[in-house]
């Protein structure tokens, strides 16, 4: 249990190496040809540490920057530093450039130099790096000055810069530091004979780290470019293969920013390839599917229209009233307005794509052994992510654990798709529907298990954001979604409201706020629970027993 815990210590205090800078190869096939027999410390300075330190990442006028010549104060007299290393403004190591020398390994006097500078308050440095030219040694001066933590020859350059970059590059230099504190935390307290002093300095640590919660939230406001994130990503959407957005994306709710570089990406490639990309989205026969995919078909089918495409092959069943994106709509609409009342086949998949997920997710709660995926997910994330990321300031593993619940989802409708779909390619709904109604039999006995299913969700996982527990038992997750799609598009949202009054009054029963916002009401309006009747129908085929058994064993029942 040890070995685990100071596994899991390192991970979370280490940081996995970037790829090299891409000059690296020659900066250091040029270094290791140098003749500097004859070199003062100034040529070793400038031909070899100055090169060396662009290559380990550092820079004026950025976080990870260097102070070359830095003066400290002795009694009144000054002393220069050779380069003093600084992160976000703070000090971490210090290289001390020599004259080449012959000798394999640095004297103590060379070392003694280095060792009085770390030792300024100024500094505090603990890494010491000694380089003239030939060589370069690493001292760890709070752990052995006896012999150098890393001797890296120069003719080894190319071969050791890893090694190199593993300690001094600026990512690894800051985690270093942590780690520093914690090697600080072992020495002090080995010595300690009271107990009640180690919850003291628990108490106060634990004071210094709540109070620099304000300080971080400022450093992540300033450093983090989230802005930058999201351009990227939209930027990474509008190169994205169709088959990839169709097959991956589409079964998760996006921002509207991405959600509109999706559909935008889409429409163009339909307008070279329209086959491909409308059949993919809309094939005529049942394909899998979940809530979140048939909103992001929706947006895609009001693109093409917006786009003047009127010659897309739309599929048979949105075809009754024209092949054109517009006619589609108005037959798509009502469709997800009601669950697929009209269309069994793809209600069925619809359903089980909900009960899936919402399976997976009692799993993980019922057995904690899951966590330690989402905690190697994190850990992952921790030392290989990029560390000034929004993906890093949320990482957790309940998080991670959250996010797997979307490709459980996605693997688990294509099979259940795959599985009832015969050699001619047609849909079998009612063994489809027998295999679903044997998993909502299963959930039910889970649920069981679980004597208070919301507690213990949230004290395991955290709170989610998307309603898993409540989707297709208490909540009409397609139907809203759709709706959400609609509000921005003025045209849409008055005909829907003209032609289907009705359908957007049962949403706004089934607690779709969209549709009470639709209806002139305030969002967090509070109505009547739906009906048994109206649940067990729209969402369980009729099966009463089944539809209250999930929601008693959610803690539905009784809830506004």
């Amino acid at each position: 249990m040890q070995s685990i815990e100071a596994t899991r210590e390192f991970l979370l205090n280490t940081k996995a190496l970037p790829a090299r800078h891409a000059d690296a190869p020659e900066v250091l096939a040029r270094i290791m040809r140098l003749n500097i027999g004859e070199w003062s410390e100034a040529d070793v300075r400038a031909e070899i540490i100055d090169p060396l330190i662009r290559l380990l990442g550092y820079d004026k006028e950025s976080y990870f920057s260097l102070d070359r010549e830095k003066t400290v104060e002795v009694l009144g007299g000054h002393k220069a530093l050779d380069y003093n290393m600084t992160l976000f403004a703070e000090n971490f190591w210090l290289i001390e450039a020599k004259r080449p020398g012959p000798a394999e390994n640095f004297d103590r006097d060379a070392l003694y130099q280095a060792l009085r500078y770390a030792a300024h308050p100024d500094v505090n440095a603990a890494l010491l790096v000694l380089c003239d030219g030939n060589k370069i040694e690493i001292f760890d001066r709070e752990e052995s000055l006896r012999e150098p933590l890393l001797h890296i020859a120069r003719a080894d350059f190319d071969r050791d810069f890893d090694k190199l970059r593993a300690l001094l590059s600026p990512w690894q230099a800051f985690f270093f530091e942590r780690r520093r504190v914690l090697r600080l935390i072992d020495k002090t307290f080995d010595n300690e004979n009271h107990l009640s002093r180690l919850e003291e300095f628990r108490a106060a640590i634990d004071r210094r780290l709540i109070e620099k919660r304000a300080r971080i939230l400022q450093n992540s406001r300033e450093r983090i470019d989230h802005e930058g994130g999201l351009r990227a990503h939209i930027g990474a959407v509008g190169k994205s293969d169709p088959a990839q957005l169709v097959d991956a994306d589409f079964f998760v709710i996006h921002s509207k920013m991405i959600a509109e570089a999706m559909t935008a990406r889409l429409v163009t490639c339909a307008n070279e390839l329209p086959v491909l990309v409308t059949n993919r989205i809309l094939p005529d026969r049942p394909r899998p599917a979940n809530a979140a995919f048939w909103a992001n078909a929706l947006s895609y089918l009001i693109g093409l229209e917006q786009a003047g495409l009127e010659h897309e092959p739309i599929p048979v069943y949105l075809a009754t009233a024209g092949r054109t994106p517009h006619a589609a709509l108005t037959q798509l609409i009502p469709m997800l307005l009601t669950n697929f009342a009209a269309d069994p086949a793809r209600q069925v998949i619809i359903l089980y794509s909900a009960a899936a997920r919402r399976v997976a997710k009692l799993a993980m709660i019922l057995d904690n052994r899951s966590r330690s995926v989402g905690e190697l997910l994190h850990f992952v994330e921790r030392a290989h992510g990029d560390e000034l990321t929004f993906a890093q300031a949320v990482s957790s593993p309940e998080r991670h654990l959250l996010l797997a619940l979307d490709s459980i989802e996605i693997t688990a409708t294509m099979e259940f798709v795959r599985r009832h779909t015969d050699g001619r390619r047609a849909f079998q709904q009612a063994a489809a529907q027998q295999e679903l109604q044997e998993l909502w039999a299963r959930e039910i006995a889970m649920l069981r298990r679980v004597p208070n299913y919301h507690e213990l969700a949230r004290a395991r996982y955290g709170d989610e954001c998307h309603p898993t527990a409540a989707c297709s038992v208490a909540y009409d997750c397609l139907g809203h979604n759709a709706l959400c799609v609609l509000e921005p598009h003025g045209a849409w949202k008055t005909w829907t409201l003209q032609h289907h009054p009705d359908l957007v009054e049962g949403m706004a029963e089934l607690g779709s706020w969209q549709a009470r916002k639709w209806l002139g009401e305030e969002i967090d309006t509070q109505r009547p629970p739906a009906s048994d009747a109206t649940l067990a129908g729209r969402f369980f085929f009729g099966d009463a027993a089944a539809a209250q058994a999930l929601r008693e064993g959610y803690g539905f029942l009784g809830r506004p």
